[in-house]
């Protein structure tokens, strides 16, 4: 089932339901605004042109709006934090430059302490991207960072919520073995990125908040029954952790789809098993009951065997990392107790048992 477009100027495909409509609509724009070369002041122009091309989303523009107008606000403080720092943007040299902008040295130990409030130990590495900021740091520092905010278990890379600044921030620690920091990051960004976004995402935004017609006022209201706080966390986690995914793919362009589904299947029940069970994770708290910690393990390895079920429906006729983007993006919209029953009526829609 053919889920990515084969011709940017064309909208999403007809047979779509609406989660998925958003899910491509969102993967498409992404890719236009922040992980490729970028243009802020062309920001309203490309999600206008994308917009254009997918009607059936345009009753829900005031909820793009309000994510479009948070992205523009946290490129503009993040820039605000650079330049203060790091001086005017210098012309870049090569394509490179275009995407990411580094410094180091003393310049990078002020943007440091603005950030952090502390001076650092040893030389970060700084580097900026549309709408997070990423420091790569001594093991002693990371330690420090992770130690002021109760993440001792942390070893690789962590993403800070800073309630001051608007954009994302990530830490990685230079220790960090080099096959495991581009999966480290992705799965901090992938935080990032949806605090930058935060309630202007389309399944939380209450009904008070609409001012759209009765029938979407009534899915909100649906989308409305959130998952307790545990839950949340460990679906956040759960979508995070997949994004490992996109290497692995990417890396292995010619498997066959049967060895790769069986080794994504791998993946899948390593990371929920991961979740239930390492103190990073432990989002239940050392007082939940056996009955709570079972309801969560059920969700979240349900939770998995859903997205594995969704991928499974994609990757045949698509690029795999675009069907894992994309089997994410849709999950993203729902409560994760409500995954398992999404995937069965939308493989339900396409005409899979």
């Amino acid at each position: 089932m053919r889920v990515e477009q084969r011709d940017s100027n064309q909208g999403t495909p007809q047979n779509l339901v609406l989660a998925e409509r958003i899910a491509v609509f969102r993967y498409y724009l992404e890719q236009d605004m922040i992980n490729t070369p970028w243009n802020p002041t062309s920001w309203q122009r490309v999600y206008d042109e994308r917009l254009s091309l997918n009607p059936q989303l345009t009753p829900y523009r005031e909820f793009f709006d309000q994510a479009l107008i948070r992205v523009q606000q946290a490129n503009e403080d993040l820039e605000r934090a650079w330049r203060r720092r790091c001086g005017p943007k210098k012309q870049p040299k090569t394509e490179e430059d275009c995407q990411l902008e580094k410094t180091y040295g003393f310049s990078a130990q002020n943007l440091y302490t603005d950030i952090f409030g502390l001076r650092p130990r040893g030389e970060p590495e700084a580097i900026k991207g549309a709408i997070s900021l990423r420091f790569v740091v001594d093991a002693a520092d990371f330690q420090k960072i992770c130690q002021n905010l109760g993440k001792g278990t942390t070893t690789r890379a962590l993403y800070i919520r800073l309630d001051n600044f608007k954009f994302g921030v990530l830490v990685v620690n230079k220790q960090t073995p080099t096959a495991e920091i581009e999966d480290s990051i992705n799965h901090e960004f992938e935080h990032a990125k949806n605090f930058v976004i935060g309630d202007s995402r389309v399944h939380v935004l209450s009904s008070e908040k609409s001012k759209t017609s009765s029938a979407i006022t009534d899915r909100m209201l649906k989308r409305e029954l959130q998952d307790p706080s545990e839950m949340l966390e460990g679906k956040n986690e759960l979508l995070a952790s997949f994004t490992f995914l996109l290497n692995l793919l990417e890396k292995n362009p010619n498997w066959p789809k049967e060895e790769m589904l069986d080794q994504v299947k791998q993946v899948c029940l390593r990371i929920a098993y991961n979740l239930s069970t390492s103190e990073e994770y432990d989002f239940l708290g050392k007082n939940a009951s056996e009955v709570a910690k079972k309801r969560y393990i059920a969700t979240i390895f349900k939770g998995a065997q859903a997205f594995l079920d969704l991928l499974g429906l994609y990757i045949h006729g698509n690029d795999p990392s675009i069907a894992t983007r994309i089997s994410i993006n849709v999950l993203e919209q729902f409560p994760i107790t409500y995954w398992p029953a999404a995937v069965r009526l939308i493989m339900k829609k396409h005409g899979v048992s």
